[in-house]
């Protein structure tokens, strides 16, 4: 099954992160205020989004609005820029998400790194102009590889 944090994560960067390079935080709340008024979306209807019970099975990227919600969140936190993937910037967030604690980090590089490339290129391939349709082809994608390789969240943190 898929992890609801490790959606919630990933797809629209709704909590503090940090930086691997620096630990400055990328704070996404504005991101994500932002996207709530671009997208129409009630901040009840976000919230009810994420905590849906079909959410761990990543079902709820079936609704058109639900992809636009992440594909503004994407853009506004530069993971995705003019329809490409920074691969840079979602590295920096799926480390940072799989990568904790601290000392893990130089335990799963490699593993990111496929990913992101892996889920980078299947976005290029696949040549979607739709930023909706984009963001939920690639966080299937990072889901799925992450699950793949093994990489799981710690059940323990909190989101």
């Amino acid at each position: 099954m898929l992890n609801l944090k490790v959606m919630m994560f990933l797809c629209l960067s709704v909590i503090v992160v940090y930086c691997e390079s620096d630990q400055v935080p990328i704070n996404s709340s504005a991101a994500v205020e932002s996207c709530l008024l671009e997208t129409n979306m009630t901040r009840d209807e976000f919230e009810d989004m994420l905590t849906s019970p079909n959410a761990r099975e990543l079902t709820i990227l079936k609704s058109h609005a639900h992809k636009c919600m992440f594909g503004c969140v994407m853009r506004k936190n530069h993971i995705v820029n003019d329809g490409v993937v920074s691969k840079e910037v979602l590295s920096k967030y799926v480390l940072n998400f799989y990568g904790r604690p601290d000392y893990k980090r130089r335990l799963i590089i490699k593993d990111v790194e496929h990913i992101v490339d892996v889920c980078a290129k299947k976005v290029a391939d696949e040549s979607e102009t739709d930023e909706c349709e984009l963001a939920a082809t690639l966080v299937t994608c990072i889901v799925l590889e992450a699950n793949k390789a093994g990489l799981v969240d710690d059940p323990a943190r909190q989101i």
